[in-house]
């Protein structure tokens, strides 16, 4: 329409010098007012769609109106009072062929090199890699490869080239640390992997406190270096409030090492503690909050908790807390979608936190998971798959929530060939999916799997305590509503028609 393009699938306004930045809400006004030009659309109708069972006030819809006005020529949304608003501009014409082209570099951050006397500063150089990972995800016009799928190379000499092939990836970023006493050495380097020609490299000195400095020059240094030109940044690095002492810092960076690396009891504790620590120096350190919620998410899902429902609780305060300290960081809003989800059950407060966090992060990898898995629980299947291949994008190889979400949603959809497919290449199921997984082979009544994939479910389930016993079938039933925490009756129905085919349910 005129010199905009709408891209529907990518959830993207591209104007004539590039993207626009807009948020979820105006994007879907914007989308029902070109379904419909010349047309009035009411405000109901604009309510019920674009605020689905949230109670809005008529002032919030103006300022979105308002901030797509700005963004476009003014004439073209018309407002006809007392009846809601039309689209007014040049006829708008649904194509495929690209109108402007959008050159998105996408690139690969490895996890640095240790370069220490001392091993055990492996934390630290994993930390760096995952700050600057991400600085670089707040660039709208970057693919930043996400660490589950970067990390995969850790300790592997692997040729760029080949990892760029494997990651899709046309720059790779390497480096090393070397930490003494209070003095950081940190090198990097920017390389083409088509080629193998290095962009840039540096070498930082700096004292230990100015980590937070040397993570945001190199961040600066990167994008400066990219062949292509990269919009500004949505937010800053300086918004996002860092830790105010050093020593809070190193505390996240090692409960963050020992959560990401183990899952036992100890681990766990061992990594709460650190997580309490930071807090102790530093109250006001939201990603601290963060990762101590995310301690109690992996209580909540093991067979030692003295309490699912004290770690639910716990989950819940600690993610509010954590956006309170820091709005603008992604990381704090996920986490409260994800509470907001599996502690409360409410999928449209999920919805606001994830639109958020997306808006904050379009980089981030689980950003999209959560966004697809939303989208299968509320019936929206064909914005679950685009939302889980967006993940799969960011990281290629190990993207197994987003590769839950689409099974879901392929499942729902009735193509179970496609959800086999995309369980096949989950690396490691959690419990419920192995239970998705035998529905599914069940549904096209290859019965030997589907029993297969039953029998390792129940196996999972027989290790926790608080899981129903085999033949409690009304336990199983309120199991799988929190589990699967549809709005949808037939989906519902769906799920416990497979699970009764393959043996799980009565």
């Amino acid at each position: 329409f005129g010199n905009f393009r709408l891209k529907r699938s990518e959830r993207l306004l591209l104007g004539p010098g590039g993207p626009v930045e807009l948020s979820a809400r105006s994007f879907d006004i914007l989308a029902m007012l070109l379904e419909k030009p010349d047309e009035v659309i009411g405000k109901t109708e604009l309510f019920e769609t674009v605020w689905p069972g949230l109670v809005v006030e008529e002032n919030t819809l103006q300022v979105h109106v308002s901030a797509l006005r700005k963004l476009l020529p003014a004439e073209m949304i018309v407002t006809v009072h007392g009846r809601g608003y039309k689209y007014a501009g040049p006829k708008p014409s649904v194509t495929t062929a690209e109108v402007f082209s959008l050159p998105r570099a996408s690139i690969a951050v490895l996890p640095f090199v240790n370069m220490s006397s001392d091993a055990e500063y492996e934390y630290f150089a994993d930390g760096v890699a995952e700050d600057i990972i991400t600085g670089l995800g707040r660039f709208r016009s970057l693919c930043v490869i996400s660490r589950k799928s970067s990390f995969v190379y850790k300790g592997r000499p692997e040729n760029v080239r080949d990892i760029g092939l494997e990651l899709a990836a046309q720059y790779i970023v390497e480096g090393s640390v070397r930490r003494a006493a209070e003095r950081v050495r940190v090198t990097a380097q920017l390389v083409e992997t088509e080629t193998g020609k290095h962009l840039w490299a540096e070498r930082f000195d700096r004292d230990i406190g100015d980590i937070f400095g040397v993570q945001d020059d190199i961040v600066q240094r990167i994008v400066a270096s990219l062949p292509q030109h990269v919009e500004g940044a949505e937010r800053s690095r300086n918004l996002q409030r860092p830790a105010e002492s050093f020593s809070a810092y190193d505390h996240w960076l090692r409960g963050k090492y020992v959560l990401n690396n183990g899952t036992s009891m100890e681990e766990v504790l061992q990594a709460r503690r650190h997580f309490e620590r930071a807090i102790e120096l530093d109250p006001g350190y939201a990603s601290a909050y963060v990762e101590l919620a995310e301690s109690f998410y992996a209580e909540h899902e093991s067979p030692w908790t003295a309490s699912r429902e004290a770690a639910a609780e716990r989950i819940f305060e600690l993610s509010r807390k954590a956006v309170e300290l820091d709005p603008h960081d992604s990381r704090t809003h996920l986490e409260l979608a994800w509470s907001y989800l599996h502690v409360k059950g409410d999928l449209d407060l999920a919805r606001i936190q994830v639109e958020i966090a997306l808006a904050l992060n379009p980089n981030d990898y689980y950003n999209y998971c959560v966004v697809g898995w939303l989208s299968a629980c509320s019936g929206d299947l064909a914005h679950a798959v685009a939302s889980s291949n967006e993940a799969l994008r960011r990281s290629p190889v190990v993207a197994d929530s987003c590769l839950e979400a689409r099974l879901v949603a392929e499942y729902l959809a009735g193509d179970y060939q496609e959800a086999i497919v995309a369980f096949s290449r989950i690396l490691r199921p959690r419990m419920a999916f192995y239970a998705w997984a035998a529905a599914t082979y069940a549904q096209l009544g290859r019965t030997d799997q589907a029993r297969s994939l039953r029998d390792i479910f129940l196996k999972h389930a027989g290790e926790l305590p608080w899981a129903p016993k085999v033949d409690d079938s009304d336990g199983w039933r309120r199991y799988w509503a929190n589990e699967f925490q549809t709005k949808d009756p037939a989906a519902f129905g769906l799920l416990l028609d497979g699970l009764r085919k393959a043996g799980l349910t009565t």
